[in-house]
């Protein structure tokens, strides 16, 4: 679904009528596709080791008290 989702994005993977050879087409279409999940933010983030459960929580805490616990 994932792979269907991204591969009918027309922002990325424009309809060509231009007949052209596979090796250079699949180039393109690698790119593209590269491309497609960079923006879509599917990629997994980074993992900072150096982060703990206190620091991850804190905006959450932050924004209860901010918000008078809602």
């Amino acid at each position: 679904m994932l792979a269907d989702w991204l591969g009918s994005n027309t922002q990325f993977f424009h309809y060509e009528i231009t007949i052209r050879p596979l090796a250079e087409y699949w180039q393109h279409a690698q790119e593209q596709a590269d491309q497609a999940l960079h923006v879509s933010g599917v990629l997994a983030a980074a993992i900072d080791k150096d982060q703990t459960f206190n620091t991850l929580s804190l905006p959450l805490v932050s924004r209860r008290h901010y918000n008078n616990g809602r």
